[in-house]
């Protein structure tokens, strides 16, 4: 594990102290969500994932495969994988990577408890998460 990973999961630990009762919630898209997703697999292997109500991961580069998310039934609130099918970018890049796992980021993943929103026809350019967030965040109702 890098050691910037190391240190989001020492900073997690202080977030906890400071928050205590008031779990997160995480939102990322592209190596942010991969960041999120290799962070709440180490929370989990530390019995802490208590630290995070809700996770969001937008065109994650990272397996769909279902022994990934092992970690995605201990969080409280939702677990939603955020995909878009056309996003040839990730498809070049990871899919080479997870040829026979699939990607997170370009299909549904299969596990109880992961919700699925394919935002394929929403996004005018692929891969262009960062200008549609508050189109994709509103359309999750995360606190309505």
């Amino acid at each position: 594990m890098s050691e910037s990973l190391l240190e989001l999961t020492k900073q997690s630990y202080i977030l906890y102290a400071v928050q205590r009762s008031r779990p997160v919630s995480l939102v990322g898209y592209t190596l942010g969500a991969r960041m999120i997703f290799i962070a709440m697999e180490e929370l989990e292997k530390h019995n802490r994932l208590d630290l995070v109500e809700n996770v969001v991961l937008i065109g994650a580069p990272v397996s769909s495969a279902p022994d990934y998310w092992k970690w995605s039934r201990c969080v409280a609130g939702r677990v939603v994988n955020v995909f878009c099918e056309q996003d040839w970018l990730l498809y070049f890049i990871f899919r080479t990577t997870y040829l026979k796992l699939g990607v997170a980021g370009l299909e549904p993943v299969i596990v109880p408890g992961v919700e699925n929103l394919n935002v394929t026809e929403e996004l005018e350019l692929k891969s262009n998460y960062h200008e549609n967030l508050k189109v994709i965040l509103d359309a999750l109702h995360l606190y309505s």
